[in-house]
């Protein structure tokens, strides 16, 4: 059954996940027997194992971001199996997604988007592929759907859409089909749409074989594009990402500046990264003894005068000071999280983005896991080599390294919002202007993490809504 299960991970029999990155695996373990099956991955005793039930499966997925040593799938404690996972990569560079139930068009929606953004691949995944984890996506810059396939995604592949474009993501949403309905439209941006008609004259001069304009209503959106005296494209903020809805099909776009105002991607996270690695990483003091042995020895010439100035409390100071010894761990626990520096950015009524550093230090040698509840989470870095193991409710971060080393892990979270704090005067400079925020240091925190960190920096971060002049739709555009 070993050999099997290692076989169908090997020949990539589960899906890419994220989509486009070559180093993310999906592991799927079924149980063909009535017994429960004990399964643990991972190095040497920092593994993350899990139960499965008779009959059941259980899905694990995989991001690492370097190859260190090999992981080691065990069954039932005594079959085991090396592989060796591929590390975090985009050998065809970042993608742009588009999701559609389409079968055609790809190739010239692609050449519409390579002038405004260099690089990027467009790839087609079809909406039965659509990742429900927003970590799948949230490394593409562009996404692309119509209004009337965001209607036909599951709800848990919607929610997955929407935290990826919180996460920094560009959402290119079309609206000029009749299918789409107006609703469809709450939460992801304030504008709403009116009724579907033939372009004007504005539209046709540019886009001749446009064939119907969806009216849209900016209602706090920022528009973009204006044609016969109404918006035609309109943005709006979605946590750190982007939403443009357009008024047209997918069929019905043209070159110049409706592709520019719809396929230009924005780096919505680059500074809010920098902010939460802004901190130094030292080397960490190598100790072989907790702090609470020097206590206990501290303590021996103290009893000792006392003793000598009491001697009828020699006897219970004594066994006072051999049960303290016997408590206190004598070797320093193997993990400590020094610090935590955390970013909160609101996207939804009770939901945020949470970007969070973590700085560790490694007590002892060997393989580390460091575990957490949460679900939606993908990881961003984690400095030298080390990998996530998520699945089944539950996520968990293995590495490697030396007595004092220290590592920094990134990552991106999707989990309840914590609400707002005091004001503050610091700003995070970034893409989006003067920003609106609260710094809370040593105050309540997400439980991001098992351990506690010494030391908390937490920010809320909210940003202000879009400015800007809208643009005239110039004629003879170029067709799609």
């Amino acid at each position: 059954m070993i050999s099997t299960l290692t076989l169908l991970f090997l020949l990539g029999a589960p899906t890419l996940e994220p989509i486009g990155d070559g180093g993310a695996r999906r592991l799927i373990v079924k149980n063909p027997n009535v017994y429960p099956l004990s399964v643990a991955i991972g190095h040497d005793d920092a593994t993350r194992a899990l139960e499965i039930e008779g009959y059941g499966e259980a899905t694990l997925h995989l991001q690492c971001v370097d190859r260190g040593a090999p992981l080691t799938l065990t069954l039932q404690a005594d079959k085991t199996q090396t592989f060796d996972p591929p590390r975090l990569a985009f050998p065809d560079g970042p993608p742009a997604l588009w999701l559609t139930s389409a079968r055609q068009g790809r190739g010239a929606l692609a050449a519409l988007i390579a002038p405004h953004a260099p690089g990027v691949h467009l790839r087609h995944l079809s909406l039965s592929a659509s990742p429900a984890d927003f970590a799948a996506l949230r490394f593409a810059p562009l996404l692309l759907i119509s209004l009337a396939d965001l209607e036909r995604l599951t709800p848990a592949r919607r929610e997955a859409l929407r935290g990826a474009v919180a996460s920094g993501a560009t959402l290119v949403l079309t609206a000029g089909s009749v299918e789409g309905h107006a609703a469809s439209l709450a939460g992801w941006s304030p504008a709403t749409l009116g009724e579907t008609a033939r372009p004007g004259p504005e539209v046709l001069s540019a886009i001749s074989h446009a064939s119907a304009r969806r009216a849209l209503i900016a209602n706090g959106a920022t528009t973009r594009i204006i044609a016969d005296g109404a918006p035609l494209v309109v943005e709006s903020r979605l946590g750190l990402g982007r939403v443009r809805v357009v008024g047209l099909s997918f069929s019905d776009l043209g070159a110049g500046v409706v592709a520019e105002a719809l396929f230009t991607p924005v780096d919505g996270i680059g500074p809010a990264l920098r902010w939460v690695a802004a901190a130094s990483l030292p080397q960490a003091p190598k100790r072989l003894f907790s702090g609470a042995v020097f206590i206990a020895l501290g303590l021996i010439p103290i009893l000792a005068l006392i003793a000598r100035r009491w001697p009828r409390l020699s006897l219970p100071l004594i066994v006072a000071w051999g049960v303290f010894s016997l408590l206190i761990p004598a070797t320093p626990p193997p993990l400590q999280l020094d610090a935590l520096r955390v970013l909160e950015i609101p996207f939804a009524a009770d939901k945020a983005l949470f970007i969070a550093a973590a700085d560790l230090s490694l007590r002892r040698s060997g393989a580390h896991r460091l575990p957490s509840t949460l679900e939606a989470v993908s990881l961003e870095d984690l400095s030298q080599r080390g990998c996530l193991i998520k699945g089944a409710g539950a996520a968990d971060w293995l590495f490697e390294g030396e007595v004092g080393a220290r590592r920094r892990l990134t990552l991106f979270a999707i989990d309840a919002a914590t609400g707002e704090g005091a004001p503050s005067d610091e700003q995070l400079a970034g893409p989006w202007g003067a920003e609106v925020g609260a710094l809370r240091i040593g105050g309540a925190a997400p439980q991001l993490l098992s351990l506690t960190p010494r030391k908390i920096t937490h920010r809320l971060l909210s940003l202000p809504p879009l400015t800007g002049s809208a643009r005239p739709l110039a004629p003879s555009e170029a067709p799609l």
